[in-house]
Formats: C-alpha cells, structure tokens, sequence
C-alpha cells in the first residue's frame, strides 16, 4: 500500500489518466448490468413477480407453458385437490389496435378470483365481464382507461378497465382477461389450460403431469436463460485489470539447503548434468570483504542458460549458519525467509533496482517502514546515512536525476540500512566506469570495516581486487584462493 500510494503521487498525470480510463469502463460495466437485468425483468416480470411458487405443465413440455396442454380432467383433479392454492391460466401472443397504433401483447386468461388475478394501480379489479387488466406500460402507446382494444385478425374487442404494473412477458405487455373470455377468443383452446400455478409444490399429480419450481419455470422461458448467461458475463468480465506487475525471482530465494562444506551444484547441457562448482565453500569474516572472482570468457555459475526457465531443482535454499560456528547450515522455513533476509541481510544488486518513483531518503526509509519501525528514528538514521555518503544534497531527489554512481552509493546506503550482518553484492561495478566502480567498492569496504560487518561480492572485474581482504577464483568449478 505504501508503494502504491507513493506511485500515485509520483506519476500523478499517469494515475489520472489510469483513473479516469478505469472509471469509465467501470461505468460501462454498470450501465451494460443494468441494462441486462432490465431486460431480463422485462422478459420475465410477470413470472418474477407472481405469487406461485411452482408451475404445473405437460410432462413432454418441459416447462415451456406454449407447449402444454391440460386437459380438463387433469386440471379438475388439480383444484380438486389444492383448492385455491392451485389456479389455471392460458396464454397467446395477439396483434392489436388502440386508436390509429398497432401494438402487440400477450393475452392471458385467468380466474379472477384465483391468486393470479392482477392488482390493478388503476382502475377496477379484473371481473367476468368484457373488461381487461393492462400492464401500465401501454400508457405510453397512448391506452386509457375505458379504451377499447381490437384484436387481429378477428376483429374481437375488450375494454380497458384497469392498469397493473410488473405484467410483462418475453418483452411484451400483459393483457389479463377473464379465462372463460379467453376461451371464447380461442375456440381451438376449449378445455385446456397451458400451465397451473401453484402456491407451495403438490403431493400427487395427475401421471402426465409434472411441476416445476419457479426458477427452473424461469429458466425455461425462451430467452431468459440467453439473457442471464450475458449478464453473467459481463459481471464475470468486466472486472478492470489495471495493469499486471511481473516480478523477478528474488535473489535470495535461490540458494539450496546445502552443507556449507562441499557445495556441489549442476546444469543441464546437451542432454547431460554439467557441473558448474564442485565442492565449494566459502567463510565470510566479519569486517572482512571478501570477493569471488570467475573469468570474464565464462558464464557465471549462478545463472542458467538464458533460453531455460530457471526450474525447482535448481534452487538453492536460505539457511542460518549453527551458533556454534560449525560450518553446518539449519534450513530455515519457507514462511520465515523473508523476515530473516530483511534483519540480518542486505543486497547491493548489478544494477540498483532504485524504486522509480521514490525519492533517494524514501528508498531508504522503505526497510525501515517493512520492518515496522519507528519513522522518524529511520528518517534520522537515513539522513545520517546519505550525509556519510556524500548524498545529502541528493536526498530528496528521484533516480532519473543521479548518475549511474549515485544511484550505486544509494543502493549501498539502503543495503545498509537494516545495519545486515552479511552484505551480498552481486557485480555492483558492472554498469560504471572504472573510476566510479572503485569508487563504489571503497566506499562498501569502509562502510563494511566500520560496522564490523561481512560482505560478498561476485565480480568478473579485476580492478578492484586490491580493496577486497580475501579473493576467491572459480574456475572450471574449482574455488581458487588468490
């Protein structure tokens, strides 16, 4: 969180921008979601709403109330049995007129006096007569109360009696009529019903018959299952991925929980495990630096080839040397590692991996902050530490703004900073000059002799030997004290 706060504030235009752009497309999101749910409302309103809580079909419908129908005997054996609880009702899609405008809606008949009858916002209850219950969306194609609609093609009429809201089916509005009406204006329809809507589930039904809860009734409904997998979809994938940080592996995460004597370590080549160091050791001293040589002309032995992807088995393991001073080393769980390398190790890597966005005291005040300690006690000890350093005038400045040996006298100080009993420099002079790069390395081997602290640096640059106490050669696997 804190990195992320200071980016933040470092690259403000960026943040805007990203801001901004993620807004937006979080907007988009939120409108194509609520676009989606009102459609899927207003293909389903009326099932969604509805007081019944299964649907009695045809077996070989499958839910689909267009393709069932129910007989007359089964639909007596029904109510018989449930009483109000079970009330019948049919369905057609129409054509209609109102005034000069052609609509179309879907008819329903129901009993009146059964659960399913609508509650009109407006106007009378539904009755036996010639009226009808409206859904108040035809209000916006100009229908009134008392209105008369004409369907088509028989040119039959119904008069408008009453609005109710929440009647709407596959995207069209409701138009609820007495049952035995609806019969009458479909003669090929006497005596079935397409679906009864129960309130609770029944114990027996008739054999043909079979009964469906209400969301599995939903499901059923063509293009309500459509509609819900693209809603699913757009909350599944809306989600913004603002940006994806790919880490190195960290450095200090590669070592294999070895015996300190005897180090032994291999790669594949051509088929074949090549040793790369065979029976190494080395004994750091406190106060001491001390520095690993390998020639120039040979790849380093802690790096794989380029084009392999550095694999488990060729991972070292972090351990902690035995109190006693025997050269044994106790491996050290996974889950404590970093807390171990943040107290008791410092890093002072190739190039200076500086944090782009924070200024020189921040990068050292970073260790301070991840180990939880008092800020303004790791202001102090950084400002004192920049002064020692010849940073001070560069405190408050970012890395873009130092030179190539600033930026190594900075990765210096922050190693520092955690006062680590073992400084690990993996080739600190390889992006400087010569000047600079002995500069660099005097000022680690000061900084390690003062604070009776142990270093090791790996190098292929030979110029500085003469500021190391100890030399170690690799090569052909072999170590070579110098």
């Amino acid at each position: 969180m804190y990195l992320a706060l200071q980016g933040l504030t470092h690259h403000r235009l960026r943040s805007l921008l990203t801001g901004g752009i993620v807004a937006l497309i979080a907007f988009m999101v939120f409108m194509l979601t609520g676009l989606t749910r009102g459609l899927a409302h207003d293909n389903a309103a009326l099932l969604i709403e509805t007081p019944a809580t299964h649907f009695v079909t045809t077996q070989d419908a499958e839910g689909v109330f267009s393709r069932s129908f129910i007989t007359t005997p089964d639909l007596r054996a029904l109510t018989g049995t449930l009483g109000p609880d079970a009330t019948p009702l049919a369905r057609t899609f129409t054509s209609l007129s109102a005034h000069t405008r052609q609509l179309s809606a879907v008819l329903i008949g129901v009993d009146p006096r059964g659960f399913l009858a609508p509650t009109p916002t407006q106007g009378a209850p539904l009755s036996t007569k010639n009226g009808a219950v409206v859904d108040e969306s035809l209000q916006g194609d100009g229908v009134r109360l008392g209105d008369t609609l004409t369907l088509r093609p028989g040119g039959e009429t119904v008069q408008v009696t009453g609005f109710t809201r929440s009647a709407r089916l596959n995207h069209q509005p409701v138009i609820f009529i007495d049952l035995n009406r609806w019969h009458a204006l479909n003669p090929r329809a006497t005596g079935t019903v397409n679906a009864v809507a129960l309130r609770g589930p029944a114990a027996t039904l008739p054999a043909a018959l079979t009964q469906r809860p209400r969301a599995q009734t939903l499901q059923a409904l063509p293009g309500y299952r459509e509609e819900q997998g693209s809603l699913t979809m757009i909350q599944g994938r809306g989600g913004v991925r603002d940006g994806r940080v790919l880490l190195r592996p960290d450095p200090a995460e590669d070592p294999a929980v070895r015996p300190a004597q005897g180090h032994r370590r291999q790669h594949p080549h051509a088929g074949r495990r090549r040793a790369a160091a065979r029976r190494t050791a080395l004994h750091p001293h406190p106060g001491r630096p001390a520095r690993r040589v390998q020639p120039a002309d040979r790849r380093r032995p802690e790096q794989p080839a380029p084009h392999r992807p550095r694999r488990p088995a060729d991972r070292h393991r972090l351990g902690q040397l035995n109190p006693s001073g025997a050269p044994m080393i106790t491996p050290l769980p996974g889950a404590t590692r970093p807390a171990f390398r943040l107290a008791h190790l410092g890093f002072v890597l190739q190039s200076s991996n500086l944090i782009p966005y924070l200024t020189v005291r921040e990068q050292l005040t970073l260790i301070p902050h991840l180990a939880r300690r008092d800020a303004r006690a790791a202001t102090q000890q950084a400002d004192a530490l920049l002064a020692r350093l010849g940073l001070s005038d560069r405190a408050d400045h970012h890395p873009d703004a130092l030179s190539g040996g600033q930026r190594q006298r900075v990765a210096i100080a922050r190693a520092l900073m955690n006062d680590p009993q073992l400084i690990l420099a993996d080739e600190p002079t390889a992006s400087l000059d010569g000047p600079r790069g002995r500069e660099v390395v005097k000022m680690l081997a000061r900084e390690v002799h003062g604070r009776g602290r142990a270093a090791v640096m790996v190098t292929h640059d030979e110029r500085v030997l003469n500021l190391c106490d100890r030399t170690v050669h690799i090569i052909d696997g072999q170590v070579h004290e110098a």
